[in-house]
């Protein structure tokens, strides 16, 4: 019974010279037919194994390339969120910024209003008592007419420094707001080529693995040709020794034990 473990070349083989022990040796008109059916299993068993050797190739490339797309997909995936993040983190900033200038603008804008009312109110209160007292006070109307006008100037004065207070106060936060973002800016940079650096060192390390598995699989080649070549070597060994048997004249044909004593081992296809 023949072994379902079998390789392809050892059943081409059994095939081929399997049944030589048990029957007489064939007439020599039925000697090509026999020849032609061995080359036709040893070519099916060559194109099998062509076939499979093909569709190995195939496969690992395919394995490849879906390993491939799967790190550059996660790596993507990574970096849109890490921008998204970042981007919501620069907009809550933004936003906070802005309200509180918003909220400085609008303290600032009572402060004027308070004040400008107050000073219409001396202003008025002054009007009231120059008007009662224009007889009797005129001395002391150009005197409390000055003092309102030093008054005036002051506060004017002081509202001015207030201003540009205020406008030195948003130059600044926008100065320190512009060199927030250059630094971000440069953190970014810094970032992207330490990926860049990092993802090279990766493209270089699968190229000298290539390499190595490169070098293998022709090392591998190699000897499966070599064995290739030793088997051919036998199988050539054993068709002529068969054809010397057949086609010897004289004397009784040899007895399948003989037969198959002469015939020279055939190696296992590893």
């Amino acid at each position: 019974m023949e072994s379902p473990h079998k390789t392809s070349t050892e059943k081409v083989l059994t095939e081929t010279y399997g049944n030589f022990t048990h029957r007489a040796p064939a007439p020599l008109e039925k000697h090509g037919v026999e020849m032609m059916e061995a080359k036709r299993a040893r070519q099916e068993a060559e194109w099998q194994v062509q076939m499979l050797e093909n569709r190995l190739s195939r496969l690992r490339m395919e394995d490849q390339k879906t390993r491939k797309k799967i790190a550059e997909t996660k790596h993507k995936a990574s970096s849109i969120l890490e921008q998204r993040e970042r981007n919501m983190r620069e907009s809550e900033l933004k936003q906070k910024l802005q309200s509180e200038q918003n909220q400085t603008i609008v303290k600032q804008q009572k402060s004027s209003l308070k004040m400008a009312h107050n000073t219409r109110s001396k202003m008025q209160n002054i009007r009231t008592g120059v008007l009662k007292s224009k007889q009797q006070e005129v001395q002391q109307l150009k005197t409390s007419a000055k003092e309102y006008s030093e008054k005036l100037q002051k506060l004017r004065q002081d509202d001015l420094e207030k201003r540009a207070a205020i406008r030195n106060s948003i130059a600044k936060k926008e100065q320190q707001e512009k060199e927030r973002r250059e630094r971000e800016r440069k953190a970014k940079e810094e970032e992207l080529q330490r990926q860049f650096n990092q993802k090279l060192e990766e493209e270089r390390g699968r190229t000298l693995v290539a390499a190595e598995k490169l070098r293998k699989l022709e090392q591998e080649e190699s000897q499966l040709i070599d064995r290739l070549r030793q088997s051919y070597s036998i199988q050539k060994s054993v068709y002529d020794q068969l054809e010397t048997v057949i086609t010897s004249g004289g004397g009784s044909p040899s007895s399948p034990s003989s037969r198959s004593q002469s015939l020279p081992p055939v190696r296992k296809a590893v």
